[in-house]
């Protein structure tokens, strides 16, 4: 099944909860965490039921589905089915007679499961969590990976009813409590939401450490939607209270605490951050504290022999017309009415890498003088003889080949390596199928041909990306027993991940 994003899970430009997402892979385990076995029963999402319950002679609360005479100590909550003689079953005074056959049942009670913490706090996203690991099973389906989830969407103490009108309801609910179950990479199987109980909240979760506790919660099967199915399993929490712990960072940690182990590697900080693997620059994922974009590469602001302390960054003059955080980012920027800290001279516009202030987001020959970089001089474009591309692509630092015509971004019709793209031959991808290697401006006279079974587009093949679910090898792909190797299988709807949607086996082929 596909889950649909949860709401905590929206990008930030959405909106999130008050408190956050309380995320937490615990260690758990309780009545039936382990079913006796997995039959390969349908479940009303339409997919086989890892948690699907057996007959059981010997202990309580699974459902007795034996044909012939129950001669056992009676279970609670036996159903039982006529037995092979069509008698009534005598054996113990409290089953029910026998009296038709009738299909197996789930259970009339919810399975316990044991929940442990503590929570702790997820600074990356300010909420809470433990061990969002993916790969811990906690006894709510079969053997895989469960993920369990508190989200808070009012800044308030009590005692909450989970089965009010809006916490009955996953979009309005204040207090959520979900699983995903049985994780396949990131997707669940399937998806259990609150449908009775209480949880009361101990301590605002403004203030950074709550208490959650969680009384005779039922939890129930949801669809992708997370909405219960009627008749779906269940699991119940009787009592557990989970704590929060918040990890402060180190008192000679100069960063904001929160970002210190916040699964993000933090430079600039005073001391090595604890998700940095290495002591280098390249490992470095953030550098806010040295006035870097956080968007941004750290070079040039972070020291390279010690990454937990900044570069002095140089302030341009009074003549640098560009915004002020252009300056020295580690990108050569031209036409700023002065010359650039990452430019090492003014009369090389080869060595330009922006001239956004010339109206150029291209190539900077056309936009600034080539006597002096740091002066906008705005260059008609003329396009060459036999140009058969759109104007636009001539000169917009991206070397177009197929063209008829040489590029100005282009420093050769002789190196197919250098294209960037052959739009005009067909393809999107690299060009060394499209395009004579002698002579790039010209598209080959023959494309290469299709293979017996091509199920993608004709552009698709040799495109310089390994297209799989096909219906035939690509030939950008080196093999067919190889799911890494796959850049994209959109004939197999997989644009997000080809693992879920390509048969590894032969990655010409989409999963059922």
């Amino acid at each position: 099944m596909t889950l649909r994003p949860l709401r905590s899970r929206l990008p930030a430009t959405s909106a999130r909860p008050l408190m956050a997402l309380v995320t937490a892979a615990l260690c758990g385990c309780g009545a039936d965490s382990t079913p006796a076995a997995a039959d390969s029963t349908t479940d009303v999402l339409g997919e086989v039921a890892n948690d699907v319950f057996v007959s059981d002679t010997t202990a309580p609360n699974t459902s007795d589905t034996s044909t012939t005479s129950d001669t056992t100590v009676p279970d609670t909550g036996d159903i039982t089915t006529s037995d092979s003689t069509e008698d009534a079953d005598t054996s113990a005074p409290h089953d029910v007679a026998d009296t038709a056959d009738t299909p197996d049942v789930r259970p009339s009670t919810c399975p316990a499961v044991a929940l442990t913490g503590p929570l702790a706090a997820d600074r990356a996203a300010s909420s809470y969590g433990l061990g969002f690991d993916g790969a811990t099973d906690l006894g709510f389906g079969g053997r895989g990976p469960d993920t369990f989830i508190i989200e808070i969407w009012e800044d308030s103490e009590g005692t909450f009813d989970l089965a009010s009108v809006d916490n009955a309801d996953y979009l309005s609910c204040a207090q959520c409590v979900l699983v995903l179950v049985d994780l396949v990479g990131e997707t669940p199987t399937a998806v259990y939401f609150q449908r009775s109980g209480s949880l009361m909240v101990t301590g605002l979760p403004s203030d950074g450490a709550p208490s959650f506790t969680l009384s005779d919660v039922i939890l129930g099967e949801a669809d992708a939607d997370v909405v219960p199915i009627e008749g779906g399993f269940c699991r119940s929490i009787t009592n557990e209270t989970l704590t929060v712990t918040v990890v402060e960072g180190p008192t000679d940690w100069t960063c904001d605490p929160e970002l210190y182990g916040d699964d993000s590697c933090d430079c600039g900080c005073g001391i090595p951050d604890l998700d940095c693997p290495d002591a280098t620059i390249q490992d470095c994922e953030y550098c806010d504290a040295c006035g870097a974009s956080p968007f941004g590469s750290c070079v040039g602001y972070v020291d390279p022999a010690d990454v937990t302390l900044c570069i002095d960054r140089p302030e341009p003059t009074e003549d640098w017309t560009c915004p002020t955080e252009w300056f020295a980012d580690d990108d050569c920027d031209c036409g700023c009415g002065a010359q650039d800290f990452d430019c090492t001279t003014t009369t090389d516009v080869t060595e330009c890498e922006y001239c956004l202030d010339c109206e150029g987001n291209g190539n900077c020959a056309l936009r600034v003088a080539s006597s002096d970089t740091t002066i906008c001089e705005l260059t008609p474009v003329v396009l060459p003889d036999g140009w058969r591309c759109e104007a636009q692509a001539f000169g917009d630092n991206r070397c177009d080949c197929g063209c008829g015509a040489q590029d100005l971004d282009c420093a050769s019709t002789a190196d197919v390596d250098a294209c960037d793209g052959c739009d005009n031959c067909g393809s999107v991808g690299a060009c060394d199928q499209r395009v004579e290697p002698t002579n790039t401006t010209v598209c080959v006279a023959n494309p290469p041909e299709l293979p017996a079974g091509w199920l993608c587009f004709d552009t698709d093949y040799g495109d310089g990306w390994c297209d799989c679910g096909c219906g035939a090898q690509d030939v950008d792909c080196e093999t067919t027993d190889v799911l890494d190797e796959c850049d994209f299988c959109f004939n197999c709807e997989g644009d997000a991940s080809c693992s879920v949607a390509v048969d590894p086996a032969d990655t010409t082929l989409c999963l059922p």
